[in-house]
This record gives C-alpha cells, sequence and structure tokens, in this order.
C-alpha cells in the first residue's frame, strides 16, 4: 500500500512559546512547532548586563563579537522532539 503526504502551507510557519521565563540565575523556554518542538533550560556561569556596542567599523564589531564568543557565557540542556516526522512515520 502507498501513502501520499499533502501539505498545504500559507508560507510560513511560525512557532509557539507557551511557557517562558528569564531571571538572574536561569531560564526556560517552551517552542511548540510541527516540525520542531523543544524545552530549553539554560544557566548563564556569570551575570551579565546587556552592553550597547559603540559605533565603530564592521570588522572591529566582529572581531569584539568573535573575541567574547570563545569563552562560553552559558549552559543550555535542551530536548527535543519532531512531531510532523513522527506522526508521518505512523501512517
Amino acid at each position: 500500500m502507498q501513502r501520499t503526504l499533502i501539505i498545504f502551507s500559507s508560507g510560513t510557519v511560525k512557532a509557539y512559546s507557551p511557557l517562558q521565563k528569564e531571571t538572574d540565575r536561569y531560564g526556560y523556554e517552551l517552542e511548540l512547532d510541527a516540525y520542531y518542538t523543544c524545552f530549553e533550560f539554560y544557566v548563564p556561569f556569570r551575570r551579565q548586563t546587556r552592553e550597547k556596542m559603540k559605533e565603530e567599523s564592521e570588522l572591529n564589531m566582529y572581531k569584539a563579537l568573535f573575541e567574547k564568543s570563545i569563552v562560553p557565557n552559558f549552559f543550555v540542556i535542551e530536548p527535543s522532539v519532531y512531531p510532523f516526522p513522527l506522526g508521518y512515520e505512523s501512517f
């Protein structure tokens, strides 16, 4: 028996996040989507304030961002599931 899958789409699929919290010590978010659903829990290693970058050349800006990205700033654990492919396999 051959199965056919027909998908009707309006062109964009947006994720839905019914559960989200962020504090100084931790944060979590639940993201619901037909293609990728996940629960993300993260803990920053140190308290950080959001800094504004001053006006400078693009090369210097990317250099500063790269230097800051080498050292880890937070720990993330993100279990996920792919509902649409799992549902398709059950047919």
